[in-house]
């Protein structure tokens, strides 16, 4: 399933809130969080995917989809990671997929690039995806050691 660009545009803008408000437990290494999402104005859901690998420490990544599959912002976090976008540049270390028109997420850009604060710390980068995607009243976040 595709959409327009101005169509993920408009979903990546609007205003979004988790339908619960549990606290977001994140640490464990290996865990995989799912949170479903609705727009402000309760026209559109979403959904927030959070995973940590259980291999690589320090390699997590957190995703906003829209109308079940489709992958709007992604961002991998990770210093070894590599990612070839179809244009054959390479991104190295953690990058974000944003999606294009024609390319669903295939296209990453370096992470620094864009307004994230400290990827070390994957609260904070929660909160800084959060606020990137415009998902407001994030449930506590707690961020337990591993």
């Amino acid at each position: 399933m595709s959409i327009t660009q101005v169509e993920a545009d408009y979903l990546i803008s609007l205003s979004k809130m988790p339908l619960e408000n549990d606290p977001i437990e994140i640490g464990r290494e290996g865990e995989s969080i799912k949170r479903e999402l609705i727009s402000v104005d309760r026209k559109e859901r979403f959904f927030m995917d959070i995973w940590r690998s259980g291999v690589v420490l320090g390699k997590y990544t957190l995703q906003n989809r829209a109308r079940t599959v489709i992958i709007l912002v992604r961002v991998d976090v990770g210093d070894t990671l590599e990612h070839t976008n179809p244009d054959d540049t390479i991104v190295s270390g953690s990058h974000i997929h944003l999606y294009r028109e024609g390319y669903d997420d295939k296209f990453a850009s370096p992470l620094h690039q864009y307004p994230f604060q400290n990827t070390a710390n994957i609260a904070q980068t929660l909160t800084d995806f959060a606020r990137y995607c415009h998902i407001e009243q994030l449930p506590p976040i707690i961020q337990r050691l591993i």
